[in-house]
């Protein structure tokens, strides 16, 4: 079992992490910050995974997020759809058991994603076996 710290993309960019070469992974949980700019327009984050160029995982959120404001994004395995209040938490549900190849990726998928919205780098934990090649 592994926690990674991702990288954080550029403004206005979705975050994006892929599977390394001659791994799997079992994803269990992903955590990313994201800070909205001041463009009105309620943001709604989607967590999606890749697999052979085939989007096979869209969890939409049933929570937005509006214009200046800053949450933690939360995806895993059985969460209830909530918002903490006062800890600017997010949590959303992701598949369970879910399991990337090298190559791989996951992502979010973001509805009105403004060119001043900030992702942070994404922290997620996986379970990780590496193959011989």
């Amino acid at each position: 079992v592994r926690t990674i710290l991702g990288t954080a993309p550029a403004a206005g960019i979705e975050f994006s992490e892929a599977v390394p070469t001659n791994a799997r992974w079992e994803l269990l949980h992903v955590n990313v910050g994201l800070t909205t700019s001041a463009t009105v327009a309620n943001r709604q984050p989607a967590f999606a995974t890749n697999q052979s160029g085939n989007t096979t995982q869209l969890c939409a959120a049933a929570i937005a997020q509006s214009a200046s404001d800053f949450n933690n994004w939360l995806w895993a395995p059985n969460l209830p759809a909530a918002a903490v209040a006062g800890q600017e938490i997010i949590q959303q549900a992701m598949v369970q058991r879910t399991l990337l190849r090298g190559g791989d990726n996951f992502q979010a998928v973001t509805t009105n994603l403004q060119a001043g919205d900030q992702w942070t780098a994404p922290r997620f934990t996986v379970r990780e076996w590496l193959e011989v090649a």
